[in-house]
C-alpha cells in the first residue's frame, strides 16, 4: 500500500497517533477488493501540512486528536490545508459531538473508532469520494447557471446544505429589493424571511423533498423584501444527493407571483360572485352560512336565520318583455334587496330569480319576519325597466338555526321548502320552516325511489269497482283501479303514489301497464266466462301527462290488437282539468281516441270548468258527477239541484251520465229517479280483485235491497224533497229474472 502510487490506487493521507487504531486502518484498507490505496501516514498536524504542500491526495482520514491539535480546530486547520480534498473524521464516542460539529462544516463522513469494520470504512470513503465528485460538478456549473440566470426572469439560489451556504444571484437580490452583493447567509436565514404563517407549510414540503417523498421541492409562500413588505414567490428546487440519498446540496429558483396572484384574485372574485348582480353566488352563500353556523354554536351565542326569496311570476316577465327586460329587473331586484337588508344582513344570489339573505344573532324569529316584510315592502314598488313599468312581488321561505341542522346545504334546503310552500299558497307570502317539512320532503325522495322499483317487481296490481245500471241494478261496467302492495310500506294508498308518479313522469310507464293490464283482464274475462259478459265495460283512468303523450293512441290500439278486445269495450276516464287545460290539443288527441272506437269518460264533473258548453267542441260520451256532490244529495239543497242540472243538460246534450259515490238507498233511489242511468259506489261495492267477487257483491246488495222493497218510503225522505211537485218516486217491480242473471252470469 505504500510506495509509488499507482494509477488506479487511491492516494489516501491519513492522520492518527494510535498504533491500533493506526493498523486498524490499514488493515482494513489491505482487505479491499477492487480498489487499492496508496497510503501516507503521519501522526502530527505539522507533519500532515509538509506532505500536502504542493500535492493533493484523493483523501484526508483524520483523528481529531493528535499531539499538536485537539478537537474542531484540528478538522478546520486541515481542511484550510486542503479546501478541496474530501475527509473523513475518526473520533472517539466522548468526541461524537465534535464529530458531528466536522460534518456541517463541510466533512464528508465520520467513524466513531472500535465501532466500525472494514465494510464501513470502504463504504464511508466510497460515499465520499461520490459526494465529492458531485460537490465538485456541481460547482463546474456554477458559473453556467450564473449566465443563464443574468437573462432569466427568476432569482435563482444555490444551498450547500453541508456548509449550511445560500449562495443567490442577482435577480433574487433584485426581487428582494436588497443591494447588489449582500449575502443571504445560512438556509436558516433565508427561511426566516418567510412570512410567519407559510413557514410551517414550507418547511413540511422541503422535508418531504429531503426524504425523498417528493421528485423536486415546490412551494409557493410569502417572503419579506429589503422594504419591509411581502411578496408572493413560488420557490422551486432540487436536492443532489449521495450514494445513500443524503442530500448535501441544493439549487433552485425564485418566482414573483405578484401578477399572477392578481389574475387569480379575480378569478376567484368571479368564481364567488354572480356575474350579472355582482352579488354573493351560491358557493360564497353556502361559505358564509357555514361561517355563521360555526359562530351560532359558540356558547351564549345568538341563532343565524336564512332567507330564500323567489320571485313571483318572472317567467312570465321574461317570457314576455325578453331576457333583456329579465336581466335589468334581476339587476334592480339585486339593488333592493341589498337597500332592504342595509348591514342586517348578506344577500346572494342562488341562480335564476332565486336569492339568498343571511341573516346572524337574531334573539327571536320576529326579526327575520320583519326583515322579510321590509324586502317584500321594497320589491312591491313598481320598477322602471326601461320602457316598461313592471310590477313583481317575491315569496320568501325563512328557516331559523336548529340542531338538526348540520351543514349550510341543510339550511338553504329548509330554506327552499318554505318557500315553496309558500308559493303554494299564492304571491308574496311568507312561510317559516319547520322540520315536518324537511321529514316529509325524505319520506317524498324514499316514496318516489320505492316506486320506480315498485315497477320492476310487479307490486302494482288492479282492482275493479262496478258501474251499474240504476234503473234494473245490473252489472254494466267495471272501472280499473290501481294498488300498490309494497314489502317495506303494506298497501299504499293511491292518494300518496299516484300525484307523485304525475310529477315525476313514471305515470307514463305506470300508465301503459294499467291500460295493457286491464284490457288484458277483459280478455281473461272473456275467456273464462263466455258470452254472459259481452257487454261488458272496462274504465281506464288517463292522467293529464298520458293524454299529452304521442304514445297514447299507438299503446291503445297495440293492447286492442294483442289481446283481441273490440274499443268499443274500452273507457277513458279523465278528469275536467287534464280535459280543458289545453283545449286545442286534448280535442284533436280525444277525437283521435274517439275514432279508435273508444268511449271517452269526463270524470268528477263540476269540480273543474264545470261548463257543459265545451262538452259540445269534446268527443265526450259521459260524464261523471262527482262524488262530492252525490254525497249530500239527501241533506243539501244546493247539491241536489246541481246534479239535477247536470243529468238534465247532459242528456239535452245526447250524453250519458255516470253518477259516483253512492252510499246509500236513499241516494240510489233519488238518482234514478231524475233518469241517471248509471253510478257507482261502495253502496253496491268495494272495489274488487275479481268478476266472481264483484258479482257476489252486487247480487247480495240488489236482493237485499229488493227484499225490502226499495225505494224509501216517502215519508222517510226530507220534507224539502218531498215537497217538490215534480219529484215522482216509484217502487220498481220486482225483476226477478235480473237477479237471477245476475247470479248466473258468472
Amino acid at each position: 500500500m505504500d510506495g509509488t502510487v499507482s494509477k488506479t490506487a487511491l492516494h489516501v493521507m491519513f492522520l492518527e497517533d494510535n498504533e491500533a487504531d493506526r493498523d486498524h486502518v490499514l488493515q482494513s484498507l489491505r482487505a479491499s477488493v477492487g480498489q487499492s490505496f496508496f497510503v501516507e501516514h503521519t501522526e502530527t498536524l505539522a507533519a500532515l501540512r509538509v506532505k500536502l504542500a504542493g500535492r493533493k491526495p484523493g483523501l484526508i482520514l483524520m483523528d481529531l486528536c493528535v499531539p499538536d491539535s485537539v478537537g474542531l480546530t484540528t478538522y478546520l486547520r486541515v481542511r484550510e490545508m486542503a479546501p478541496d480534498v474530501p475527509i473523513i473524521v475518526q473520533s472517539g464516542l466522548e468526541e461524537d459531538g465534535i464529530a458531528s460539529m466536522a460534518l456541517h462544516n463541510g466533512a464528508q463522513d465520520y467513524l466513531v473508532k472500535g465501532q466500525y469494520d472494514a465494510d464501513q470504512l470502504l463504504r464511508a470513503i466510497r460515499y465520499a469520494l461520490e459526494r465529492s465528485r458531485s460537490t465538485a460538478a456541481l460547482r463546474a456549473s456554477e458559473l453556467s447557471l450564473h449566465v443563464a440566470s443574468i437573462g432569466s426572469n427568476d432569482g435563482i439560489w444555490d444551498w450547500d446544505m453541508d456548509g449550511d451556504q445560500v449562495v443567490v444571484s442577482t435577480r433574487w437580490l433584485q426581487m428582494m429589493r436588497l443591494a447588489a452583493g449582500e449575502r443571504v447567509g445560512s438556509g436558516g436565514l433565508w427561511r426566516s424571511r418567510v412570512h410567519p404563517e407559510d413557514r410551517a407549510p414550507l418547511q413540511e414540503r422541503l422535508n418531504a423533498h429531503l426524504l425523498q417523498q417528493t421528485e423536486d421541492f415546490t412551494c409557493e409562500h410569502r417572503i419579506l423584501r429589503g422594504d419591509g413588505s411581502y411578496v408572493w414567490v413560488r420557490s422551486r428546487g432540487v436536492a443532489m444527493r449521495d450514494a445513500t440519498g443524503q442530500a448535501f446540496r441544493m439549487g433552485g429558483s425564485l418566482t414573483d407571483l405578484t401578477a399572477e396572484r392578481s389574475r387569480a384574485a379575480d378569478i376567484s372574485y368571479l368564481a364567488m360572485h354572480d356575474a350579472l348582480t355582482g352579488l354573493a353566488n351560491r358557493s360564497l352563500c353556502l361559505e358564509r352560512i357555514e361561517h355563521a353556523i360555526a359562530r351560532a354554536r359558540r356558547p351564549r351565542a345568538l341563532p343565524c336565520a336564512v332567507l330564500f326569496v323567489d320571485v313571483d311570476r318572472f317567467k312570465v316577465i321574461n317570457d314576455s318583455l325578453g331576457h333583456m327586460v329579465g336581466d335589468a329587473l334581476l339587476l334592480a331586484l339585486a339593488a333592493r334587496l341589498r337597500a332592504a337588508v342595509q348591514g342586517r344582513g348578506s344577500v346572494a344570489r342562488l341562480g335564476g330569480d332565486e336569492f339568498c339573505v343571511l341573516l346572524e344573532d337574531i334573539a327571536h324569529q320576529s326579526e327575520a319576519a320583519h326583515l322579510a316584510d321590509a324586502i317584500q315592502q321594497q320589491i312591491s314598488e313598481p320598477f322602471l325597466v326601461g320602457s316598461h313599468t313592471v310590477y313583481s312581488t317575491v315569496s320568501i321561505g325563512v328557516t331559523i338555526l336548529e340542531r338538526s341542522h348540520k351543514s349550510p346545504a341543510d339550511m338553504l334546503r329548509d330554506a327552499d321548502m318554505a318557500m315553496y310552500r309558500a308559493k303554494q299558497q299564492g304571491t308574496r307570502r311568507l312561510q317559516f320552516s319547520d322540520s315536518g317539512l324537511h321529514v316529509a320532503a325524505l319520506e317524498r325522495l324514499y316514496l318516489e325511489t320505492e316506486l320506480h322499483d315498485a315497477l320492476r317487481h310487479d307490486e302494482f296490481f288492479l282492482v275493479y269497482q262496478p258501474i251499474v245500471s240504476l234503473r234494473m241494478g245490473q252489472l254494466s261496467g267495471v272501472e280499473a283501479l290501481v294498488r300498490w302492495q309494497s314489502p317495506t310500506r303494506g298497501l299504499v294508498s293511491p292518494l300518496d303514489f299516484v300525484p307523485l308518479a304525475e310529477e315525476t313522469g313514471l305515470i307514463l310507464k305506470l300508465g301503459r301497464w294499467i291500460l295493457d293490464r286491464a284490457i288484458g283482464t277483459l280478455a281473461e274475462w272473456d275467456a273464462q266466462y263466455g258470452p254472459h259478459f259481452a257487454a261488458l265495460t272496462m274504465s281506464i283512468n288517463v292522467s293529464p301527462r298520458q293524454l299529452a303523450d304521442p304514445e297514447l293512441i299507438p299503446q291503445i290500439s297495440s293492447a286492442l290488437r294483442r289481446h283481441g278486445v273490440a274499443p268499443h269495450r274500452i273507457r277513458l276516464e279523465l278528469t275536467e282539468s287534464a280535459a280543458m287545460e289545453n283545449l286545442a290539443e286534448s280535442r284533436e288527441i280525444l277525437a283521435a281516441i274517439s275514432a279508435l272506437g273508444v268511449g271517452i269518460y269526463l270524470d268528477d264533473f263540476g269540480t273543474g270548468f264545470s261548463s257543459l258548453a265545451y262538452l259540445q267542441r269534446l268527443p265526450i260520451d259521459t260524464v261523471k258527477i262527482d262524488r262530492s256532490f252525490v254525497g249530500d244529495i239527501e241533506t243539501d239543497a244546493a247539491n241536489w239541484a246541481m246534479v239535477q242540472a247536470i243529468v238534465s243538460m247532459a242528456h239535452a246534450l245526447g250524453k250519458s251520465v255516470v253518477a259516483e259515490g253512492i252510499e246509500t238507498a236513499a241516494q240510489w233511489e233519488l238518482l234514478k229517479g231524475i233518469g241517471c242511468r248509471h253510478g257507482q259506489g261502495y253502496f253496491f261495492s268495494k272495489p274488487q280483485p275479481t268478476l266472481a267477487a264483484i258479482r257476489d257483491a252486487l247480487a247480495g246488495r240488489v236482493a237485499r235491497e229488493l227484499a225490502h222493497q226499495l225505494p224509501l218510503a216517502r215519508s222517510s225522505l226530507p220534507a224539502w224533497l218531498t215537497e217538490s211537485n215534480d219529484l215522482t218516486l216509484k217502487h220498481p217491480a220486482r225483476p226477478t229474472h235480473v237477479d237471477v242473471a245476475v247470479q248466473s252470469q258468472v
